[in-house]
């Protein structure tokens, strides 16, 4: 059953998530050792167990596997190594993993061609199980983001390739992942940059692999994808399998961070630095675009000049007159970006703008936090979130409450919305946002786009606060009545 480890002693390892869902003290041993072991190919972080003799060892390893058989769970030894040494590993007898399909549509043809990747990903979650004592549910969709699930003692949800809801930047590309080459020829593969301002990131490196929102983790280095080598594939997602049991081990170590509240003076001093960031991007993308229109500009006049030599040859002169077309439009859709990011670059160079600006930002704070229905304001992750208090919609005489919301204005001026636990039954924050977040803001869009230019926060809050205590039947994305009404709230 044991093998002796040193001369004077036995022992035995366990996994540590197994010995923290079992829930009992370690057995009394003559020495205790947390380690780190390869099982299966998975890094296994266990602690050892050492023990003056046999029968110590084995009335400590019996202890263990009746608790689990108390919870439900069939325990057993398998050898492993530590040191070049052999010894037993106590791990479950059976896996703990089921996948849930949590596409919208759940029979599309993105599952059915991803199939086989993902029963090859479950073998891995299923052999992983066995090393954690905890219920791995392997959350597959082709969408890109899905909200994430309540907390569940013991469960684990683990999103492939997937963000939460909320205000997205554009991917990376990376050639390895974990050391790894990710593709034979040394092209690359895509990662989903996180979600701002939601949860915490598990980073390699510099690459953002997972994004954590309590017991749900959200793969953001997309593994299922026909343009990239099985073998690289797979062992990149045995690796983050790896990372994110890891992660679990030092779960319950982690502290969590206090929540501080925005003052006028940090609100003022962000809005200003964030200001000055986004001044340097608009006068680069600038630059990029005068770049771009004198490219075009040039492209353009060689098309008339080949018009003109081919005018002679009917079928090449109506080929080069789409080609001249397509050249135009371009140019003029260039030159619209660039009559607007040149009046943003000089609003806010104006110096009028910029005192403006330093004066009114103080009072901005005041007025948002003074708003009906705002319960706090905070600065996170470069962006500032509004927590409302419970939205309560009506409708045919009946309320329904949708709980609280997070609305974040990012100073680029992007908007998200989304709630921290849906009510709906499949995920959905609002009638007006869906389970993925797009929210539509309808005829208020325009209004919203020219408050943040313009960084009057208070003002756009305002108008997307309006916009979520207002329930429009007809260009609500879901029906109010699939939300739980309020019992005996008939008016």
């Amino acid at each position: 059953m044991t093998s002796p480890l040193f001369e004077s002693g036995y022992a035995f390892a366990v996994p540590v998530l197994i010995m923290r869902w079992l829930g009992v003290e370690l057995p009394t041993a003559t020495a205790t050792k947390r380690v780190t072991v390869v099982s299966n190919d998975f890094d296994i972080i266990v602690d050892l167990l050492t023990f003056t003799g046999e029968a110590a060892s084995n009335e400590a390893v019996e202890m263990l596997q009746r608790r689990g058989r108390e919870q439900g769970r069939e325990l057993v030894l398998e050898s492993c190594e530590i040191d070049v040494a052999s010894f037993a590993l106590l791990v479950a007898k059976e896996p703990n993993a089921e996948l849930l399909n949590v596409d919208e549509t759940p029979t599309s043809g993105g599952f059915i061609q991803a199939k086989p990747m993902v029963e090859s990903d479950m073998r891995q979650v299923e052999a992983l199980s066995r090393f954690a004592g905890l219920h791995f549910v392997y959350c597959y969709s082709t969408t890109i983001s899905n909200p994430p699930f309540s907390e569940k003692a013991g469960t684990v949800h683990l999103f492939c390739q997937a963000r939460p809801p909320g205000v997205y930047n554009s991917g990376m590309v990376v050639e390895t992942l974990f050391g790894v080459q990710v593709w034979e020829d040394g092209q690359t593969r895509l990662v989903n940059m996180p979600t701002r301002g939601r949860g915490r990131l598990i980073i390699d490196g510099v690459t953002p692999i997972f994004q954590v929102l309590g017991s749900n983790y959200y793969q953001l280095c997309l593994t299922h994808t026909a343009f990239h080598g099985e073998a690289a594939r797979e062992t990149i997602f045995r690796k983050l399998l790896g990372c994110m049991y890891r992660d679990l081990v030092k779960a319950s170590d982690r502290k969590t961070e206090p929540i501080v509240e925005t003052n006028a003076e940090d609100f003022s001093g962000f809005v200003i630095i964030q200001a000055a960031a986004i001044l340097g991007e608009l006068q680069t993308t600038l630059e990029r675009i005068n770049a771009l229109i004198r490219s075009e500009e040039n492209e353009l006049a060689d098309k008339l000049h080949d018009q003109k030599v081919l005018a002679v040859l009917l079928e090449a002169m109506q080929v080069t007159s789409a080609d001249i077309q397509d050249a135009e439009d371009k140019l003029a859709d260039e030159s619209r970006k660039q009559q607007l990011f040149t009046l943003r670059v000089k609003t806010m160079q104006d110096s009028e703008f910029v005192r403006g600006l330093h004066k009114r930002l103080p009072m901005e704070l005041d007025e948002i936090t003074k708003m009906d229905g705002v319960a706090a304001v905070r600065i996170v992750d470069s962006g500032v979130h509004i927590v409302t208090t419970d939205i309560i919609l009506e409708d045919n005489g009946r309320r329904y409450n949708l709980g609280p919301f997070t609305i974040r204005l990012d100073p680029n001026g992007k908007i998200g919305v989304w709630s921290e636990a849906p009510r709906h039954s499949l995920g959905h924050h609002h009638p007006h946002v869906s389970r993925i977040s797009l929210a539509c803001f309808g005829n208020a869009t325009v209004a919203i786009a020219k408050y943040m230019s313009e960084f009057r926060f208070a003002e756009a809050a305002l108008v997307v606060m309006r916009w979520l205590n207002t329930y429009t039947p007809e260009t609500t994305l879901h029906p109010l009545e699939e939300w739980l009404a309020e019992p005996d709230e008939r008016r």
